[in-house]
């Protein structure tokens, strides 16, 4: 687990997966970007929503994750797709 100070001064929290082959990565355009810990490359992206994403948790297993953001929801995501619910 990670935290990131930005110029705004707005605290992200990063998280690996549990094997420690994937981190996700918030950011302040509101997408969650998902990275390749041995390689450096990015996966892929998805979209939180249109203000900041703020910190990104994995369930044990890294089956899913949540996401948080400065439009004050969370969102539970599954890692085999883009779907999400958010609360």
């Amino acid at each position: 687990v990670g935290i990131l100070l930005l110029r705004r001064k707005l605290r992200l929290r990063s998280e690996f997966v549990w094997d420690n082959s994937l981190i996700a990565t918030p950011s302040e355009d509101g997408k969650i970007y998902f990275w390749n810990l041995v390689t450096g490359r990015l996966l892929s992206s998805v979209r939180h929503g249109h203000e900041a994403s703020l910190c990104t948790a994995f369930n044990p297993k890294g089956e899913s994750f949540v996401s948080g953001g400065s439009d004050g929801y969370i969102r539970i995501w599954r890692t085999t797709g883009e779907s999400s619910t958010a609360y």
